[in-house]
């Protein structure tokens, strides 16, 4: 697709803004239009706006009743649509302008968010999701399904990030008709012309009853424009507690009072989104273009065609992956909150809040702590009990840590509570103070020496103003004194536990897996540039345990989609090195994952991270990549067949699930 035909797509877009009129909508506004009869019966609404708020109070942003809802909800209905993203702070003018397809709520009336509703379920519970593309892309059919630079910005799909849940793909050769589950080889194609009715899909799934509760997350997931989409095609997943599942009193004694605070404490969803302009070289000099494509900022990626860093070759081989002219920013990047800009956040002195954490950007990490600002420290009056990593509950929990550290696609779930004398200021920090946690500036290995270029730094996320207490203060809990119960899916791998299960260390299946580096930016995995279908997948034999000796997720973070890994090694040489996260008690073997990214820079040992998956009964063929998603974007992605015994490669049973599993190290849940 030619630079003219992307910009020739916005104009498509503003022109329907403007026969609509009344149809633009700012942050937060519900607005009457005829597509609320259904998908593909009217032509919906271009021409939609949000206004991102700044300095509002947490439960009154845009969308706050649809980001945790108080009640289950399995269905919801969304359009992906051309969204110009305004952020305009009082005394310093505009920050950033750029239009992006979005997700807008449908219903009896359309809601401008950042965000789509979140999903809340049960684990057996049933779900769908109704997605209609109002995107206009005229030379979709021209744009290659590979390649080296970004293509096909219209199209879309979804993938349910996090959910141990069917892959809907029992061949690579049937793989883009859609019967089910969480298949991103499916494409949910553009329009051609305004006038043509969008295309709609409904997606949806069943969750195991033995899922684990937790937060996920749900994003578009097209390849070749799965970053330009994220930032803003997006919603959470919830996964609902059962404690008498997973903590009952009588096989998880320690966890009783763990489990009281949980189920009394206020708990909110805290989704971290970053809209990212800062440049990673200096744009003035045409030789740095690829550093700012492989660091993804957006007013290089997008090509516009005011950028006088535009490169030609490129729009004129795959085309301009944003959606235009309107995309401008001051060079610095801007994380939101739930929509939000620098919102505000209220605690009750010395009570526990549940807070769960989703980094719902495309690219970076992030390293974030509770500072008191007239220290710029970690205030030592706050305390943050780690609960979960990816929706996975810890193996011993709760633990105590100053600091959390998300990579892009990662979830994390805490309880803080601050005994600071109400009224005291405090911040939620991405800056120094939280990075300080996990490096140290005396090891010139760490970070980098000039500062890793995907930690996103900001020092204020959020104010936090402490209250007086409504009732009684929260009681202490123990630490690592509660050990729930677990599934099968995520039972303990380590050396110990698969001895104790009678699974001979011999019988692991081990594989080196690695990113690597021979392309000119990006990376690839073992060599391979993603290609669909995959002649050589990566594949894991239901009923074994599969073992990664993975080399480098200490630089970009490694996604894989259905089944969560264990870490259960690491190469000594990296302590040695003065590995500073492992002292930080965030990082601990044993911890689970299903986004890991472990940043430091060092040489990179042989085997540097160890990493144990025992696949569930689920089969086909589903991903890996890195999750800085201009990366997987550019081919740094791989195909991964969950094989049944006795099935072809590409008949794998058609119902999606391996009949007669057992797993080789049983789960300690009986749910």
């Amino acid at each position: 697709m030619s630079l003219l035909a992307l910009v020739t797509l916005l104009l498509l877009a503003v022109a329907g803004a403007a026969d609509t009129g009344a149809n633009a909508a700012t942050a937060g506004n519900d607005v009457d239009t005829n597509h609320s009869k259904g998908p593909g019966k009217n032509k919906p609404p271009a021409g939609y706006v949000y206004e991102v708020p700044v300095n509002r109070p947490l439960q009154r942003l845009p969308g706050a009743a649809v980001m945790m809802p108080k009640s289950s909800m399995t269905s919801s209905r969304i359009t992906l649509a051309p969204v110009t993203y305004r952020l305009f702070v009082p005394g310093q003018g505009l920050q950033v302008e750029f239009t992006q397809p979005g997700y807008i709520q449908d219903g009896g009336k359309q809601q401008v968010a950042a965000f789509g509703p979140t999903l809340r379920l049960a684990r057996g519970q049933s779900y769908d999701v109704t997605i209609t593309n109002a995107l206009v892309d005229p030379n979709e059919d021209n744009v290659p399904e590979h390649g080296e630079y970004w293509f096909g910005p219209g199209d879309t799909n979804l993938h349910l990030h996090g959910l141990h849940a069917a892959t809907g793909v029992p061949s690579q050769a049937t793989a883009t008709e859609y019967k089910g589950d969480d298949n991103i080889f499916v494409k949910l194609k553009a329009r051609s012309s305004a006038a043509q009715r969008p295309n709609t899909l409904t997606f949806r799934g069943t969750l195991p009853s033995s899922h684990l509760p937790g937060l996920a997350w749900a994003h578009a997931h097209k390849h070749g424009s799965t970053f330009m989409q994220v930032s803003s095609a997006h919603f959470a997943v919830l996964v609902e507690d059962d404690f008498e599942a997973w903590m009952p009193q009588a096989a998880a004694p320690g966890c009783a009072q763990v489990r009281k605070v949980l189920e009394g404490a206020p708990d909110a969803i805290l989704d971290l989104q970053l809209f990212f302009f800062q440049y990673a070289a200096d744009p003035a000099n045409p030789a740095n273009e690829k550093v700012n494509l492989d660091n993804a900022n957006l007013q290089i990626a997008s090509k516009n065609a005011s950028n006088p860093y535009c490169c030609d070759k490129r729009s004129a081989m795959n085309g301009h992956p944003f959606m235009g002219g309107l995309t401008q920013g001051l060079g610095a990047n801007r994380f939101l909150i739930n929509g939000g800009y620098q919102p505000r956040i209220s605690l009750q002195h010395n009570t526990w809040t549940r807070w769960r954490f989703l980094f719902s950007g495309a690219k970076g990490f992030a390293a974030i702590a509770i500072v008191d600002p007239s220290t710029n420290q970690v205030s030592p009056d706050c305390e943050m009990q780690l609960i979960a990593k990816d929706g996975i509950y810890l193996p011993l929990l709760p633990r105590k840590v100053q600091a959390l550290l998300l990579p892009s696609g990662g979830r994390v779930e805490v309880l803080v509570r601050c005994s600071s004398w109400p009224g005291k200021p405090l911040t939620l920090s991405a800056g120094a103070a939280a990075a300080s946690v996990f490096s140290n500036s005396s090891f010139g290995n760490l970070f980098y020496p000039t500062g890793n270029p995907f930690l996103i730094q900001q020092e204020l996320l959020a104010s936090i103003s402490v209250q007086y207490p409504i009732g009684m203060s929260s009681p202490s809990l123990a630490e690592e004194a509660c050990k729930p119960l677990r599934p099968a899916y995520a039972a303990d791998l380590r050396d110990s536990a698969l001895a104790a299960a009678g699974y001979q260390l011999s019988d692991v299946v081990r594989s080196p897996v690695q990113f690597t580096f021979n392309r000119q930016f990006a990376c690839e995995v073992n060599n391979q540039s993603f290609t669909f279908p995959d002649p050589n997948p990566l594949t894991m034999n239901i009923g074994t345990i599969q073992q990664w000796d993975f080399n480098d997720a200490v630089f970009h973070p490694l996604h894989v989609h259905t089944n969560p890994f264990q870490l259960v090694g690491f190469n000594k040489a990296l302590l040695e090195a003065g590995a500073k996260p492992f002292t930080s008690n965030f990082y601990k073997i044993g911890d689970y994952y299903d986004t890991l990214l472990f940043p430091f820079y060092t040489p990179i040992p042989p085997d540097a991270l160890t990493l144990r998956f025992q696949p569930g009964a689920f089969t086909g063929y589903s991903v890996m990549h890195c999750h800085y998603l201009m990366h997987e974007d550019l081919g740094c992605m791989k195909v991964v067949l969950f094989k049944c015994p006795g099935f072809p490669d590409d008949a794998q049973p058609a119902d999606g699930e391996c009949p007669g599993y057992t797993p080789p190290v049983p789960g300690t849940a009986t749910a």
